[in-house]
């Protein structure tokens, strides 16, 4: 028995992609095989389109399978499934294969910023941070065009300690990209930190500064 998945299923798995199987039985005997059986230890009932084999002959049946937390947990769907036949009325088998498949682990990672000031060192609230994921394959953040990376779709502005959080990360690779600049000081150039990669429960902290901009009053500026 061979027990396979299609070539075009997206991976790694997500929790709550639905995996759907196919099993091969063959007849490899030279004796007609009768009442045919697949079971699969994580999924329901197997269909099969027909339960008898001529010797050389082989039926696909096909089953649905579904990705738990257990699995994310984990980061793998792991099962095995099991084919059964009779032949005059006497047992034959069982026969086995095992599949494994990559699933995105749990979201349990961070990234946590420390805004600074760039040459006293002194928390700086206020600043505004979005989070994007690499997903293109371009190396670099790109967030124009028709080939961007994914915004997370969060903001997190920094505290009066100069801190701010992205929790509950799945594995992957972030970038930082700042929005907003504390008040009195200008946007780091370029605006990006990254690229980050976050694996497993993996939490980074990134010190992040930023300079003073210049103040004006009656033409005459000072930083």
């Amino acid at each position: 028995m061979d027990k396979s998945v299609s070539d075009g299923l997206p991976l790694p798995l997500e929790e709550g992609d639905t995996v759907p199987y196919t099993y091969t039985v063959t007849n490899t005997g030279n004796t007609r095989l009768d009442e045919v059986v697949v079971t699969d230890d994580r999924l329901g009932p197997i269909t099969c389109p027909q339960t008898s084999l001529s010797p050389g002959e082989s039926v696909q049946c096909t089953g649905i399978g579904t990705v738990t937390a257990a699995d994310a947990e984990r980061g793998e769907l792991l099962n095995t499934a099991t084919a059964t036949a009779t032949y005059d009325g006497q047992p034959v088998g069982p026969a086995e294969d095992s599949l494994s498949l990559p699933v995105r682990k749990t979201a349990g990672g961070s990234i946590t910023i420390n805004k600074v000031d760039a040459h006293k060192g002194k928390p700086l609230a206020g600043a505004v941070f979005e989070l994007w994921r690499e997903t293109n394959g371009v190396p670099g953040l790109q967030t124009r065009g028709d080939n961007t990376d994914t915004r997370d779709g969060r903001e997190c502005s920094t505290d009066r300690q100069g801190v701010c959080t992205f929790a509950d990360l799945a594995d992957g690779i972030y970038y930082l990209l700042e929005t907003k600049a504390p008040h009195g000081y200008r946007l780091p150039r370029p605006p990006v930190t990254g690229p980050l990669t976050i694996e497993g429960d993996e939490h980074l902290t990134k010190q992040i500064e930023n300079t003073r901009g210049k103040h004006c009053k009656d033409k005459h500026c000072k930083k």
